[in-house]
């Protein structure tokens, strides 16, 4: 049924533009274009071809979980345009690399009002922070930084407005919008609503809620939402830049024993989980363009309370739970474009705080706060691009070191580790109690070539 809706979408604006007695075809430098009065479509594609050397080592040496790999990480095609008028703006993305039950990215209807006002319904990226607003195809670095990782709302369904007010040297941007909100994991309190799910009553659809905001900046001109400076030899001595603020707030259900208890004892008919968490996200980041040098700085913090439903008095006494948590991380990214819109090289440098406490894995209690979800850790790196093309035929290598600092898995009892995102952290090795500066870190060497094309 799923690959018979995505046939149906694709061919409908085919469908449509037959209908149509004068279209017109165009062959642009990023792919086709179709139109008439009333109907537009055009489409493009995306493939990224990457190698992968990562060693990650930790403790005395090597551990088992070192990597060679080819693969195509995004195939994608984009089709947009619109239908009827031009206010009716249509997107669809799909990735035919990913998880088949998020092939569809992107499936979003527009209504564009005019500059100031525009109102979108469907699936898009969660529009809280610029990096994760630049394509997949602009990016310096061949992916995005381990603090974005951490930090991220991915992909959401639901309904936001957005505009502009100028349009050479933009004021004030906005997004706000509310999503559906689903929980990415019990122990990762952010959102992830990119797969196809159905209309049923279970733990991912329990009427959470996810609301979500962004403003921007751009006094000195628009700034496209991009990575570096990539513009001509003839545009790129002036001065651009760009400030946001984001903010998230999540609320929904999770399910974890060993991070929140549950105080009654009988399983609710219902199958709703007696605990809440309560998540707000906050992004600030600042961007420079000038003569083919940029600099792209973002700081990031998340709070997140936890509260008893239903039944549950559950109360985090005693190093029996956890109350809240607090994690913050920041990143620097900045570049230059030795030979103007061709080559460029990019350094990274980013940090991530993860909130520690105390609280029992099932075995055992902690008298300090030496358990945490996912480890502290730095990430270091240096990126190369050259581009034949621009962006639609280019060739990038990056190189990136990545040091984190473990701490007790708060499940250590069941060997499940940290959470990470280059891999899954083991947990410290030692005896609870230990001084905190004993931490033992977990080292990983990435280096990544990667040939782009776009059609």
């Amino acid at each position: 049924m799923r690959v018979l809706c995505a046939v149906l979408l694709l061919s409908l604006p085919a469908l449509l533009a037959a209908q149509q007695p004068a279209a017109a075809t165009e062959v642009k430098a990023t792919g086709l274009r179709f139109w008439s009065d009333e109907f537009e479509l055009s489409a493009e594609t995306l493939v990224q071809f990457r190698l992968t050397y990562q060693d990650e080592r930790g403790g005395n040496g090597t551990n088992g979980r070192d990597f060679i790999n080819f693969r195509l990480p995004r195939v994608r095609l984009a089709l947009h345009g619109h239908l009827f008028d031009p206010m009716f703006q249509y997107r669809l993305q799909l990735n035919f690399a990913g998880n088949p039950n998020e092939m569809v990215q992107v499936a979003r209807f527009r209504l564009a009002l005019g500059p100031g006002l525009n109102l979108n319904a469907g699936q898009d990226r969660v529009p809280w922070d610029w990096d994760r607003r630049v394509a997949g195809q602009n990016l310096r670095f061949i992916e995005r930084s381990y603090v974005n990782e951490v930090f991220h709302q991915d992909w959401g369904k639901g309904l936001w407005v957005d505009g502009a007010i100028g349009s050479d040297a933009p004021l004030v941007k906005y997004w706000l919008g509310v999503f559906n909100g689903v929980l990415r994991a019990d122990n990762d309190f952010r959102n992830k609503d990119g797969a196809l799910t159905q209309d049923s009553f279970s733990r991912f659809i329990d009427g959470e809620m996810m609301a979500s905001m962004r403003a921007e900046t751009q006094p000195l001109g628009a700034m496209p939402t991009n990575l570096g400076d990539n513009r001509s030899e003839s545009e790129r001595d002036k001065l651009t830049i760009a400030a946001g603020v984001g903010m998230n707030y999540f609320l929904s259900g999770f399910t974890d024993g060993l991070l929140r208890g549950d105080s009654a004892t009988v399983v609710p008919a219902s199958g709703r989980p007696r605990t809440r968490h309560e998540t707000v996200a906050l992004v600030v980041d600042a961007h420079g363009r000038w003569h083919g040098a940029s600099l792209d700085i973002a700081f990031y913090a998340r709070f997140t309370e936890f509260h008893n439903r239903g039944s549950n008095r559950f109360k985090p006494d005693n190093k029996a739970g956890i109350s809240d948590l607090y994690d913050w991380g920041w990143s620097i990214e900045g570049g230059y474009f030795i030979l103007p819109a061709e080559l460029g090289v990019f350094v990274r440098v980013c940090g991530f705080d993860a909130d520690e406490f105390w609280g029992s894995d099932g075995l055992s209690n902690t008298r300090t706060h030496q358990r945490a979800i996912r480890p502290d850790a730095m990430e270091y790196g240096v990126a190369v691009n050259y581009f034949f093309q621009g962006d639609r035929l280019k060739f990038s290598l990056d190189i990136n070191y990545v040091d984190q600092q473990l701490a007790f898995a708060y499940d250590g009892g069941f060997n499940t580790g940290l959470v990470g995102v280059y891999n899954r952290p083991p947990s410290r090795n030692g005896v609870l109690g230990s001084h905190p500066d004993g931490a033992d870190h977990n080292v990983i060497w990435i280096v990544r070539l990667q040939l782009q094309w776009i059609l």
